[in-house]
């Protein structure tokens, strides 16, 4: 069960993090703005997730 949510999870984000980065690259090639929001959502969903695993973990 627990890897299951994992899986899921992992899956969820990479999809997420790879059509946003095709999005950013197609509809604002030099906009800074949306490249570093983007970049910060990446740090915020990995930072989560390490945190979660951690905590599935240690439990």
């Amino acid at each position: 069960m627990t890897s299951h949510k994992v899986t899921w999870l992992e899956w969820a984000v990479i999809s997420s993090v790879e059509g946003g980065g095709a999005a950013a690259n197609t509809l604002a090639e030099n906009n800074v703005a949306v490249i570093s929001a983007q970049i910060l959502i990446i740090i915020v969903f990995t930072s989560f997730l390490l945190a979660w695993a951690i905590h599935v973990i240690s439990y």
